[in-house]
């Protein structure tokens, strides 16, 4: 071959390996790109539920992922998939600052700062129920918890002088003169996350009053006992007033009721019904049993917490003596009591025990308010046993009767 023939030869093939190159540029087949991310950088996940995100990046080759930063309990990343996912656990609430990465080999990495957030339900945390005194300024702070924080609001008519906040959570005012009831409302707090949490409120408005009522009846060591708790309730600053049965009309305004009644004097239905109405606005009351030989009085007392919402309460013989538990043991000091014979439980419902002997059987339960369903704003102190009441008790007894009375 001659010199020319050698140069064509040449010439040609660097043609076949430039249009070779072309063909390749121009498919785009082997060319290699710097990754690029391509999907959100945040999502919300919620406390207890699972969650799923994608992380998604392009490039050529095909990018490697990577996830730095502290994830929450429960969920976890794959970096094969990309995919982020779990259930975060409880107490895990709050934003999680990560740092998503995606390389191939081809400068630059790709790299997004991203924000995980666990965000919770609405919970409300505070009561379900709330005294005020016609006259005197009352207070109440409605509480929640959420992530995000909850919104509050509260719906239902108020009495006059009493208002919400909700930017504060805060009902607040002096309920007017006439003004004396129950006001059933109701609590939302919703912070965008499902469910919204709600909660049935009764506000209750009482009348200021230093009246107590004792239902007795005709019987000597009754009558000895109610002498002693006039004289107990009339040092505390009550006037006392007594009744042989549970006298007609408005008992509202009493402070406070205290029925000895015990010898087989069952509570009526009619009792019951009254003594509902009364707690449910608000005020105290005491019901006194006896040991297991008066089943008749202390199964309609039984009857009474469970219509009131108080649970199934069964009743056994406890141990005579007593530890005597708390808010029971002040502001009069008593730590135990000797009682004589009385029926108790174990099993207080929705209530708790005021005393009670080394197994744990009491005889004696206090419902405090919020605790009767029927009547959330009262509270209902019961008593199987009466000779603690009497004048011939001692110190120890008196002490707890006292600390009954003036139970704040």
């Amino acid at each position: 071959m001659n010199v020319h023939g050698v140069r064509n030869w040449f010439r040609w093939l660097l043609l076949v390996v430039v249009f070779a190159q072309l063909v390749a540029c121009g498919s785009g087949g082997d060319s290699a790109s710097a990754p690029a991310i391509t999907s959100a950088n945040n999502t919300v996940f919620a406390e207890g539920s699972a969650g799923t995100f994608t992380f998604t990046a392009t490039g050529t080759p095909t990018p490697t992922l990577a996830l730095t930063g502290a994830l929450p309990s429960g969920v976890t990343f794959t970096a094969s998939t990309g995919v982020l996912s779990g259930t975060p656990a409880g107490g895990s609430s709050g934003t999680y600052p990560l740092t998503f990465t995606a390389s191939n080999g081809v400068p630059p990495n790709a790299t997004q700062n991203f924000t995980l957030a666990v965000v919770t339900a609405p919970a409300i945390t505070s009561a379900n129920n709330k005294v005020f005194t016609e006259g005197s300024a009352g207070t109440f702070t409605f509480t929640a918890v959420g992530t995000p924080p909850p919104t509050l609001a509260l719906t239902g008519a108020l009495p006059s002088g009493v208002t919400f906040n909700a930017s504060t959570g805060v009902l607040s005012g002096t309920p007017a003169g006439g003004s004396r009831g129950t006001y059933p409302l109701t609590f939302t707090a919703s912070n965008g996350v499902t469910p919204n949490a709600t909660q049935h409120f009764t506000l209750a408005v009482v009348t200021a009053s230093t009246a107590a009522l004792l239902v007795e009846e005709a019987f000597s060591v009754v009558d000895t006992d109610n002498t002693n708790i006039a004289n107990l309730m009339t040092a505390a600053g009550l006037t006392v007033t007594t009744s042989n049965g549970i006298p007609a009309g408005d008992l509202s305004v009493y402070a406070q009721i205290w029925d000895t009644r015990f010898n087989q004097i069952p509570l009526t239905a009619g009792d019951i019904t009254s003594y509902t109405t009364y707690l449910a606005g608000g005020r105290t009351l005491v019901v006194i049993g006896e040991n297991g030989g008066f089943a008749t009085r202390n199964n309609s007392i039984v009857s009474m917490i469970s219509s009131l919402g108080g649970g199934s309460i069964t009743l056994t013989t406890p141990a005579n003596a007593q530890t005597v538990l708390p808010p029971f043991t002040g502001p009069n000091a008593v730590t135990s009591i000797t009682i004589q014979a009385a029926d108790g439980t174990s099993a207080p419902g929705t209530g708790a025990l005021m005393m009670q002997d080394a197994n744990g059987i009491g005889a004696g339960i206090y419902y405090a308010r919020g605790t009767l369903s029927s009547a959330p704003a009262g509270r209902l102190m019961v008593v199987f046993d009466v000779n603690f009441l009497g004048t011939s008790a001692d110190v120890a007894s008196h002490n707890l009767v006292k600390n009954m009375i003036v139970l704040p």
